[in-house]
């Protein structure tokens, strides 16, 4: 394992970090008829910047940064913002399967969006180096995770079997229709807490080699960062 991860850094991104998250996302801009495999992601929607604001005010986004470059970011919903979301106003439109959100509703919740890694930081680790600091910042103060991913017009194979391996779960499907692309079909899953930590300590010891690796490398990088200290 001889990757020097030593100018990578994690950090909540600023409004005026918009602009390159902006950036980031119009890198990946997926069209009609296009296909995932399993190393890529995108994104079908367009961008409102005012939103990102909004999120990157209140603490919600993280930004993979190389030296003075923004290669990433996620966004995420800590219980107040997602209790006063539209994703979880929209709860009553989704075809739960086996699953009523009435379960973990007396605790605390999250939500996990998006996931963004310019293509020219795709070859490597810093997609699950951001996936996981994403996931342990949200699971340090929820004790349940949800996200979604998209099945219908383009399935997303890239988010699916990580989010089986990591503890998630669909727990049902929600359809919407959106003026710039029609029809889309997302599935949701849950990630408790603690089948997330139990999923990453099982990948610790019966993972496959690339799984070991990529912890052992995550593992080192935050002891080597005083900024995922502090997380």
């Amino acid at each position: 394992m001889s990757i020097d991860l030593s100018d990578i850094l994690i950090r909540r991104a600023s409004p005026e970090d918009v602009p390159d998250i902006l950036g980031v996302k119009e890198s990946l801009r997926l069209e009609f008829g296009a296909s995932l495999d399993a190393d890529d992601g995108g994104f079908l929607l367009g961008s409102v910047p005012e939103v990102y604001e909004q999120l990157a005010h209140a603490g919600q986004i993280l930004l993979l940064v190389q030296g003075a470059r923004v290669l990433g970011f996620s966004t995420m919903l800590d219980d107040r913002l997602f209790r006063s979301s539209a994703v979880f106003a929209r709860r009553e439109q989704i075809a739960w399967d086996a699953f009523s959100p009435q379960e973990v509703l007396s605790e605390s919740i999250a939500y996990f969006d998006q996931l963004a890694i310019h293509p020219e930081g795709q070859r490597g680790h810093l997609g699950a180096l951001l996936a996981m600091s994403t996931m342990d910042a949200l699971t340090d103060e929820a004790e349940h995770v949800f996200t979604t991913t998209l099945l219908e017009p383009i399935e997303n194979r890239a988010a699916l079997p990580l989010i089986q391996k990591v503890g998630g779960r669909q727990v049902g499907t929600l359809t919407e229709v959106y003026p710039e692309v029609g029809q889309v079909t997302s599935a949701i899953f849950h990630l408790p807490r603690d089948s997330y930590r139990a999923s990453i300590a099982g990948l610790h010891e019966t993972g496959s080699a690339r799984e070991r690796e990529t912890l052992a490398i995550y593992d080192a990088w935050r002891r080597g960062s005083p900024q995922a200290q502090k997380r």
